[in-house]
């Protein structure tokens, strides 16, 4: 077992969509060759939260500072701390928003992470709080689902009855 422990899978998922935006995130799961092994229902499970929170997560990095008044975001990526960003965004969704509320594991990552995990906290209230956030969030909210799709058996109902059944609730 590595030291990031579970959360490699899910980091390997979420380092080509942070990178290449041009994918998504099903055809990265499951659009491999017949050989590609497909990941785990956590794995993707947590890639897909991960990503819910991103901004948040985005937000809160931006707040923490450490002793010389360097934003957490800086010191994680771009000081080069944390070679797999992935990583450090699926570790810091499980700290903020995770089950478990911690880190299961060690490791470089999970270290550096741990040692802001007070100041995390606090700048998670934070900006929660912020009625700015509240706003990009209820934008998110409001952006049009994914599309639903649904087979009807036409020799049953007709296509426009199907439509009219599902618009009335």
């Amino acid at each position: 077992m590595s030291h990031s422990g579970p959360y490699k899978e899910a980091a390997n998922l979420l380092n080509p969509l942070l990178t290449n935006k041009s994918k998504s995130l099903k055809t990265l799961a499951f659009g491999g060759g017949k050989h590609k092994k497909a990941p785990s229902k956590s794995a993707y499970a947590t890639v897909c939260r991960c990503l819910e929170q991103k901004v948040l997560i985005d937000a809160i990095l931006d707040l923490v500072r450490d002793g010389n008044r360097k934003s957490l975001r800086n010191i994680i990526f771009d000081k080069g701390a944390v070679k797999d960003h992935g990583l450090a965004y699926v570790m810091l969704y499980e700290i903020l928003f995770g089950k478990y509320k911690r880190i299961r594991g060690g490791g470089v990552v999970a270290r550096l992470i741990k040692r802001y995990e007070a100041d995390l906290n606090e700048a998670k209230n934070i900006v929660l709080e912020d009625s700015d956030i509240k706003e990009v969030l209820r934008q998110a909210e409001s952006i049009q689902p994914f599309p639903r799709y649904v087979r009807a058996n036409t020799l049953k109902v007709t296509a426009a009855e199907a439509v009219q059944t599902l618009q009335d609730g």
